[in-house]
């Protein structure tokens, strides 16, 4: 599976709750690498993306695409993800952290390692 992710220093200053070791994952360091990477390559099975990113944020990035289908923004407790799925104009999930944790991890353990042969 390819991810798309920011490094875990610029994660909300959270440590991913799973390891990503098994999967393809390409880091970008702010929201315009995102967005570009998002842009040019399609292949991409999700993205992992912080609501405050340096450059872009993410809604910003999420508006100039067609689908996001496979982005998960990730906001801090104080967020209302009501709000952030209206400001991104699309139907993102978004997951709060810390609270949420455990469903960033959920998500991420259904995700298939990268097997021999794809």
């Amino acid at each position: 599976m390819r991810i798309l992710a920011l490094p875990e220093s610029l994660l909300l200053g959270e440590r991913y709750p799973t390891d990503l070791a098994f999967h393809e994952v390409t880091y970008v360091y702010n929201g315009r690498a995102a967005l570009t990477e998002l842009l040019t390559h399609y292949d991409y099975d999700l993205a992992l993306l912080p609501l405050m990113m340096p450059e872009i944020d993410a809604i910003t990035v999420c508006k100039q695409l067609t689908s996001v289908d496979n982005i998960v923004l990730l906001a801090s407790d104080y967020s209302n993800p009501d709000s952030i799925r209206v400001a991104a104009g699309k139907d993102v999930r978004v997951i709060l952290l810390p609270s949420q944790r455990g469903l960033l991890s959920d998500l991420l353990q259904k995700i298939p390692p990268n097997c021999d042969g794809e």
